[in-house]
């Protein structure tokens, strides 16, 4: 194990705490995360959504059938390869997946990165989560500022 590693791993056990992970929810949600109050859901696009989806597991009652995943790739992309790795990958099953789409802006342009994935937005369909987290997002901003 790297020094790193191991001057951090104390760090990262403290996850394990429901506040922690709450802090740490809300720290991602922050910077990552659609802010739409009037909509009932939030959303997160994201190359690697694992951390969101567990944080939600951990800190909320998560009902895995608020979820919506959409893959989000370039159009030179096998969109059928890219749900099923999305799949694989978040545990989240296939009638929760909307229709993959395309960056149009990418039509006629290679993909240098073969092994690139691109991006999973994840939207949560339960507002009350995303207010909560602003909320503590907020009061935590509020405390590191003063």
């Amino acid at each position: 194990m790297s020094r790193l590693k191991k001057a951090n791993l104390p760090i990262a056990d403290l996850i394990a705490n429901y506040e922690s992970a709450k802090i740490a929810l809300s720290m991602f949600c922050l910077g990552e995360v659609s802010k739409y109050k009037s909509t009932k859901s939030f959303n997160l696009g994201n190359s690697d959504p694992r951390i969101f989806i567990a944080l939600l597991k951990a800190c909320f009652d998560f009902n895995l059938e608020k979820i919506r995943c959409t893959a989000q790739c370039r159009a030179d992309q096998d969109i059928k390869d890219l749900e099923k790795f999305w799949q694989q990958v978040t545990g989240v099953p296939k009638r929760l997946f909307y229709k993959a789409r395309s960056d149009p802006r990418t039509v006629g342009k290679s993909t240098k990165k073969k092994d690139c994935k691109e991006v999973l937005r994840v939207d949560y369909l339960d507002n009350k989560v995303q207010l909560d987290l602003e909320s503590l997002s907020d009061l935590i901003y509020n405390r590191v500022r003063a």
